[in-house]
């Protein structure tokens, strides 16, 4: 584990660039908030590039393979797009694209709300939905 306190950090301000689409195209990089949310993804196969906390008690147990980066609490004001930050942030490697391949699917084009991409995401498993893809 190391110990960052500089907002200046080289690797901070690249981490903090992936809010912008182009960034995350660029890096290859998404950024994910949250104990469920980061867990649900290691839980799913999702490679995670880092772990950004400020509470080390927030790490979920399932996250093995990871740098881990304590970090101040204005650094995670940085990286997090949210008032108030739940103080975990991962970065996450892109997948690689693939074709769809399930006889449904749900298309999601140009949503930007979080939020209402796991509204989404939750109502097509309720109705047997296997398989989403997010465009643009």
């Amino acid at each position: 584990m190391k110990e960052l306190s500089s907002r200046h950090n080289r690797y901070i301000l690249e981490t903090a660039r992936l809010h912008d689409p182009r960034a995350r195209s660029a890096f290859r990089a998404f950024l994910a908030e949250g104990t469920r949310t980061i867990e649900t993804l290691a839980q799913a196969g999702a490679s995670i590039e880092a772990l950004f906390f400020v509470d080390e008690d927030k790490i979920p147990n399932t996250i093995e393979k990871s740098e881990r980066y304590r970090v101040t609490p204005e650094i995670m004001k940085k990286l997090s797009g949210a008032h108030t930050p739940s103080g975990i942030i991962a970065r996450v490697t892109l997948p690689e694209r693939r074709p769809l391949v399930a006889p449904k699917a749900l298309i999601l084009h140009g949503l930007q709300d979080p939020g209402n991409v796991g509204t989404l995401i939750r109502s097509a498993v309720a109705c047997g939905i296997s398989e989403v893809a997010c465009v643009e």
